[in-house]
């Protein structure tokens, strides 16, 4: 889905990897909240990135 492609670049998940784990597992719980609130079945691809909950 080239939606979900292109919100994984602006979302630029990259940089998560540098963060310590506290932190990343912040913002990926922060991410995995708003992806819900926009509709995780329009979104899978995004889900699937972020792995599974910290």
């Amino acid at each position: 889905n080239d939606g979900d492609q292109i919100a994984l670049k602006e979302m630029k998940l990259e940089p998560l990897r540098y963060l310590d784990s506290h932190e990343r597992d912040e913002i990926i719980v922060r991410l995995r909240n708003e992806i819900k609130i926009m509709g995780e079945h329009d979104h899978p691809n995004l889900i699937k990135a972020l792995g599974p909950p910290p």
